[in-house]
């Protein structure tokens, strides 16, 4: 072959490569545009029928929330109390008290509903008898209630006549129409949709009907924000009253029953209009989409239901894209197919060099694979045979590996060193650390550890952790793995507590257990940090063994000291030198002092080792506040302070009480009010009704309590750190003891104390039953018989397995509380501690 034939080769070849690529790329691009063409429809149809899927379930919405609010009390006792005698209904609340209720509920609804715009409950004689809607109805703004005066008579509207002949249970869609308000349509226009549920009392009488209005053009939203760029959207009933249109003359054409109708500008949606929808198989029933062109724009279209009971009635909606917006991204793509074709030639081109690369990079990567092998087997890097690549990029990915190759060796010396380190430091932690498994099999363990169990650690390594629990804990641990990797609940993990364990020698011993988890590569570890609770536990013994043996052995001597001082103080041995009465009286009031003190040692030491005993009856609660403000009264005025009580519980009100428990806690806040009150001020104490109990308050008319004495009011001899209190006197301990009262109880107690003001301690209490005349005046004499009678325990509530750990109880906020509210169960009684009656009778 000559070169002329070479050169003709050469050119004949290119242009076949070049009359390829080309048939190739419009092939490509009439394919592409195609393509993209359905596309864009099918994508259009799709995006169409999601939005009236989610108008279609936010419909739905509205029906279970309209039956839910027709189900609420108020709705049934605001009838029952209007009807009621009296004007009250059977539980003696009155009509505003049931309004206020129901306009609560309507209002929060309301807030968590943006395009909901009113909620009303109407009698069946059609008046309004609750109404909450939005300042001028639109979102975002405030749901309020409107006055009982301003409230509207609905009995001509067609939606009252409709949604009362519905059946219990049933939900009626109005038609999306303008909103009417005392007769005349709402300006500015508001298009509203509304839900209305019959409601019946409990022996199937009509009472009423709940209505929620819906801001349609906001539940349109649902629709139109789905159409493209560029798109025009209608929105129409099935009557082709438009009711969204671009030029917004939608809420005329409602006004004016319709200048304009859909049916005549679009034809071709006869279907979804025809027989109202409920033909069978028609687009209208099946939810289909047309699709059809109307001079230069593509038209999709579709209808939905506004009520599944009455299909006739539905929403259609028409979106009109311009052509030029539809296929506007088909002509993006000519360069790219143009490129495509142009490739080609590119590739044949290429084909020849990239089989001499490729044969070069193959001998070269072969060599790489090699050293990889080699590097992966541990072999050192300076006995590799590492290839010398020509190629820049081959030898940077060389140099990498071989630098790769350095780091693991690296890495492996840090680690090795880290694991000596971390071996190190739990050999010599004090407390116990073992690892398991998700199977239990303990993986290691530290020297504390095995020195805590008695074991060796070829001993532990492998086997369950269960070997180191008492028997009655060893199949309930296995459950709860079981339980947690079933349902991921977790009783124990992260969750420090005190449980007990099991000695290599048998001894069953106390422990703290906190349970850490880890997941490596989908696997579950755990770790538990153990300390030895033996010595505590001793140690907390001993500190009550000593507390109560000298408080017990203070209490002889105290009480011979007191009735030698009253002895002497009444003068039965004769009257003795004026200068003696200034030393008597101290010394009986340090007496006393020293008294209180050991009994709250003593209710302290009761209350850490739960023999505190109540002796719980029904005491009236007014008896019990007056009782208290009448025998701390005198210690009060002896300071210059008055005590005033200014309002009282009601005389009917009854708790369930340990009455000197009670006296002793209103004791200890007077008590503390009038260390705190200047002379000449006063110290008020009230009680108020609060949710199912009441609120006994004491205010002081001091400087409030300290920021930084707020979290450990409540705590064991607690005092504020600065001088005034260290002069006032005090235990420390009557807030703590009273915490405890009020919480054996089923009480709560705390405090408000702004900054710089006054402080209010209070405590409530559950309200256990009323007063009933017919008892007659007997019932002091048997509460106090009741009070008397020795309390019999409950048997002790098993403590429930794995329970969640708690925040400490002695932390209030700046408006402090402490102990679990009122509505418990009440759990079981502490027992009663026989040989110790409640505060004893050297401090009464």
């Amino acid at each position: 072959m000559n070169r002329s034939d070479i050169s003709r080769l050469a050119a004949l070849s290119t242009l076949l490569v070049i009359f390829t690529s080309a048939v190739v790329g419009v092939l490509l691009f009439i394919g592409m545009s195609s393509a993209l063409r359905e596309g864009q429809m099918r994508s259009a149809q799709v995006e169409l029928s999601s939005a009236l899927s989610s108008f279609a379930g936010r419909l739905e919405g509205l029906r279970r929330q309209a039956l839910a609010l027709g189900r609420t009390p108020p709705v049934l006792g605001l009838p029952a109390a209007i009807a009621g005698a009296g004007g009250k209904g059977s539980d003696g609340s009155t009509p505003e008290q049931w309004r206020r209720r129901l306009a609560a509920i309507f209002e929060s609804y309301m807030v968590t509903n943006r395009d909901v715009t009113q909620i009303r409950y109407i009698a069946v004689n059609g008046d309004e008898l609750v109404r909450v809607e939005r300042r001028g109805g639109k979102d975002g703004q405030a749901p309020r209630r409107v006055a009982v005066d301003a409230l509207q008579n609905k009995a001509d509207r067609y939606y009252f006549t409709q949604g009362m002949r519905r059946s219990e249970g049933d939900v009626y869609m109005s038609d999306i129409d303008l909103n009417v308000e005392n007769g005349k349509v709402q300006v500015p226009f508001q298009l509203t949709l509304r839900a209305a549920t019959p409601v019946d009392d409990r022996y199937g009488r009509r009472i009423g009907l709940l209505v929620i209005n819906v801001d349609a053009e906001l539940l349109m939203s649902r629709i139109t924000r789905v159409a493209p760029k560029g798109a025009r959207l209608h929105l129409t009933n099935e009557k082709g009253l438009y009711l969204l249109r671009p030029d917004e003359g939608h809420a005329l054409d409602l006004l004016r029953a319709a200048e304009r109708d859909a049916r005549k500008d679009f034809p071709q949606l006869e279907p979804l209009f025809e027989a109202s929808g409920t033909q069978a198989g028609t687009p209208a029933e099946t939810g289909e989409v047309l699709t059809f062109e109307k001079g230069d724009s593509m038209v999709h279209a579709a209808s939905v239901a506004l009520n599944p009971s009455n299909p006739g009635r539905r929403l259609v909606a028409v979106m009109l894209t311009p052509r030029a917006e539809l296929f506007h991204g088909i002509w993006r793509y000519r360069p790219q197919v143009l490129a495509m074709a142009g490739g080609f030639v590119l590739i044949l081109l290429g084909a020849g060099a990239a089989f001499m690369l490729s044969r070069t990079l193959s001998r070269t990567m072969g060599q790489l694979a090699v050293a990889a092998d080699r590097l992966a087997e541990g072999a050192p890097a300076e006995s590799i045979d590492w290839p010398d690549p020509r190629i820049e990029e081959v030898a940077r990915l060389n140099r990498a590996l071989r630098h790769l190759a350095d780091a693991v060796r690296d890495r492996e010396t840090r680690l090795t060193e880290r694991e000596a380190k971390l071996r190190a430091i739990m050999d010599s932690a004090i407390n116990g650390i073992i690892s398991m498994d998700a199977e239990g099999r303990i993986e290691s363990a530290n020297t504390a550890a095995l020195e805590m169990f008695g074991y060796e650690e070829g001993e532990l390594i492998g086997r369950n952790i269960n070997i180191l629990m008492p028997t009655p804990d060893r199949e309930a641990h296995a459950g709860y793995l079981a339980r947690y990797f079933r349902t991921g609940e977790r009783r124990m993990i992260c969750i420090p507590r005190e449980e007990t364990a099991l000695r290599r020698n048998g001894e069953v011993f106390p422990i703290e257990l906190a349970v850490s988890e880890q997941v490596r590569d989908g696997q579950h570890a755990f770790t538990g940090i153990i300390v030895d609770l033996s010595d505590k536990k001793r140690v907390e013994r001993m500190q009550r063994d000593f507390v109560s043996t000298v408080s017990h052995e203070l209490r002889t001597p105290l009480t011979a000291i007191k009735g030698s001082l009253d002895l002497v103080g009444s003068g039965a041995l004769g009257k003795g030198p004026p200068a003696w009465e200034d030393m008597l009286a101290l010394a009986r009031k340090n007496s006393d002092r020293l008294v209180r003190l050991v009994n709250d040692i003593l209710d302290l030491d009761r209350i850490s080792s739960g023999r505190m005993q109540y002796a719980f009856s029904l005491e009236p609660l007014s008896d019990l506040v007056e009782s208290a403000v009448a025998e701390n009264r005198p210690m009060a005025e002896a300071r210059g302070v008055s005590v005033t009580l200014e309002t009282r519980p009601d005389p009917g009100a009854l708790v369930r009480a340990d009455r000197d428990r009670i006296l002793q806690v209103l004791a200890n806040l007077l008590s503390n009010a009038v260390k705190v009150t200047p002379e000449g001020a006063a110290i008020r104490v009230s009680a108020r009704r609060i949710g199912g109990g009441w609120r006994i308050s004491v205010t002081d008319a001091g400087e409030g309590v300290p920021e930084g004495f707020r979290d450990r009011i409540f705590g064991k001899f607690s005092q504020s750190d600065n001088a005034d209190s260290a002069r006032r006197g005090g235990s420390g301990l009557g807030l703590h003891i009273s915490k405890a009262i009020v919480e054996a109880h089923q009480g709560r107690i705390g405090f408000d104390s702004p900054p710089g003001e006054s402080a209010t301690f209070w405590f409530e209490l559950a309200e256990s039953g009323r007063f009933q005349p017919e008892l007659g005046d007997d019932l002091a004499e048997r509460a106090a018989l009741t009070a008397a009678a020795p309390s019999e325990p409950s048997p002790p509530e098993p403590s429930p397995p794995d329970p969640p750990q708690r925040a400490p109880e002695d932390a209030p906020a700046a408006s402090g509380s402490a102990a679990p509210g009122l509505g418990r169960s009440t759990p079981a009684e502490p027992a009663a501690d026989a040989a110790e009656p409640p505060r004893a009778a050297i401090g009464r």
